[in-house]
Order: C-alpha cells, then structure tokens, then sequence
C-alpha cells in the first residue's frame, strides 16, 4: 500500500508553484541558449545578463520578476518605461506548472491507501520498490518515475517551443 499523506490544500500550489519556476527558466533557456555557437557563452547567457526590459533595458526588479503573478501585477508591462512585455512568458510559465500537476496526478495516486497498482503507468513486470528501504520504497519508486518523466518532458518542452518561437534549425 502506498501512504500518500501530504494533503492536497498544499500540495497543488506547491507543484504549480514549482512547475511555474521551471517554466521561468525555459523561457530564459528558449531566448538565450540558440543566441551563440560557443557552448561556454551559452550557459553563461543563462545568468548574464540578468533579466531585463528590452526597450528601456533596465533590470527587472526580483519582486516583478515572479512567475505568473508578476506579469499579470504589472499589467503586462515594463515598471519603468510602461513598454508592453509579451504574453508568452506567463502563459509557458503557467502552462508548464499546470504539466507539472498533470504528470503528477495521472502517474501518483494520492487517494487514501492505493496501491502501487492504481499509478496509471503500472505494470505487473515493471519496478515495485522494496518496502523495507526509504529511497526505493514503493511510494518513491512511483515518485521517482514521476520525477524521470517531468525531466523528459521538460527537455522536449524546451526543444519544441524554441523551434515554434525561433525557428532553431
């Protein structure tokens, strides 16, 4: 039996909230990672420069810089010079924590006492976990997997919208 005890209240805004983080960063990989051919200046351009308007090109306060929420506070613009900042930079964000809650709720059961059976990706041949050990017990096998797939779909996420909205070759 899988013991999923984290009730729901907290766990859903947690999993947005951390799926919305991540799409904040693939916004920054999509726009920044194609822009040179040395692989050094690539990872660099992750962090440097930091977050900016790209009209008036001053940085973009932390607290502005929320996923989500700190466009829709700003009204879709820059605090400074009030020049419009697109759409699709909350829309990936809330669209990647709403796949973070998807995958989870399709490949975790979190009604009280299921089993490892009721995960929609079970298989009679595939991992089970050991109920004797913590880190491959049943509850983190089904966790783990969860993980593994997110890391997957987040990488295709990645390559997919760049080449939507940069046409990467």
């Amino acid at each position: 039996m899988i013991r999923f005890d984290l009730p729901l209240l907290f766990l859903v805004p947690w999993l947005f909230a951390v799926g919305a983080v991540i799409g904040s960063f693939l916004n920054v990989c999509i726009y920044r990672l194609p822009t040179s051919e040395n692989l050094f200046d690539q990872i660099r351009g992750l962090w440097k420069p930091p977050s900016h308007c790209f009209r008036c090109g001053r940085q973009i306060l932390r607290k502005d810089n929320v996923p989500v929420f700190g466009w829709i506070l700003l009204g879709g613009r820059c605090r400074f010079c009030r020049a419009s900042i697109s759409p699709r930079y909350p829309l990936i964000e809330a669209a990647n924590g709403l796949l973070f809650l998807l995958v989870f709720f399709c490949e975790v059961p979190t009604r009280w006492n299921a089993t490892i059976a009721d995960s929609c990706l079970f298989s009679p041949m595939g991992p089970h976990g050991d109920p004797s050990s913590n880190l491959y017990a049943p509850l983190m096998v089904v966790l783990w997997r969860c993980i593994y797939h997110l890391v997957l779909i987040e990488s295709l996420a990645l390559y997919t919208l760049a080449i939507i909205f940069l046409k990467v070759k």
